[in-house]
């Protein structure tokens, strides 16, 4: 499949013999599966340079797409689809991935993708709906609820993926109402000030910052796409930290209170950023 003209010469000959060639191609192949969802994304992206045969190549690849969905529906029948889901290509990655990566979005939306990714999003957990929702209250209002179920204290809680996602959620919603009470909306005024000995909620902010930088640090998150933010959000808030650090050991008083203001202008653009993270 790497020569894109036999895969074009193999698209031509199956527009002239009702897609026979494309079949016996990819069900003759080691993992006609994966073959089929290779297949299917490969067209479609020749469909944007080979502006001739647009049509045609794009049907070829929805015609990929529609084996590849009813030939993992087959094999799911016979075997479990958390085996074919998981199982590698040769680049050692996983199927499920494959379809990520060439967007089969057919195929993962099919009942049998759909049902696995439901059993491993929730895992052993077998709560309904609406306790789960209760749960992610519970997580916002009542922060030591969040901390039992995110820490590993002896439970499996902490391992289930839509727990792990509720609580990262959980701390980013703690992360955002802490920006906005240190720069947006204080307590208490932060520009004029008698000492920069940090506020309650400060010492808030700064824990919760070093949580984020230790969490980067040992499972560094993808930069692509919009993955940069995340990256913005905590280089903003370490810099308005340092800025305030630098403030109450170096600087005159005279000049805190346009220190403040530089600093709560990085918190305010952190905030910002989160915003739209979340």
């Amino acid at each position: 499949m790497d020569d894109k003209r036999f895969v074009y010469n193999l698209m031509v000959c199956s527009k002239n013999h009702n897609n026979i060639p494309i079949e016996e191609f990819v069900l003759v192949s080691p993992a006609p599966v994966d073959t089929a969802a290779k297949l299917s994304n490969i067209y479609i992206i020749l469909s944007t340079k080979e502006k001739e045969r647009a049509k045609d190549l794009i049907a070829a690849g929805k015609q990929c797409e529609a084996m590849a969905t009813e030939l993992l529906a087959l094999a799911a029948g016979a075997e479990s689809a958390g085996h074919i889901l998981t199982a590698t290509d040769n680049r050692n990655i996983e199927f499920l991935d494959v379809l990520i990566e060439n967007e089969q979005k057919e195929v993962i939306a099919h009942t049998v993708v759909q049902r696995y990714l439901q059993e491993l999003w929730r895992g052993s957990l077998k709560w309904t709906g609406i306790k789960i929702m209760f749960l992610f209250f519970a997580f916002i209002v009542c922060p030591p609820v969040w901390m039992v179920f995110s820490l590993p204290l002896g439970h499996r809680y902490n391992k289930i993926p839509i727990i792990k996602f509720m609580s990262y959620l959980t701390s980013h919603i703690y992360l955002m109402v802490l920006l906005a009470l240190v720069a947006i909306t204080p307590i208490y005024n932060s520009i004029f000030r008698d000492s920069l000995i940090p506020r309650w909620y400060e010492w808030m902010l700064l824990i919760c910052l070093s949580g984020l930088l230790l969490f980067e640090l040992t499972n560094p998150s993808d930069k692509s796409g919009l993955g940069w933010i995340k990256i913005a959000v905590l280089l903003c808030g370490m810099i308005g930290v340092a800025t305030h650090v630098v403030g109450w050991i170096f600087v005159l008083p005279k000049y805190w209170p346009t220190l403040m203001y530089c600093r709560n202008q990085c918190f305010a653009l952190s905030f910002l950023l989160a915003c739209v993270q979340y």
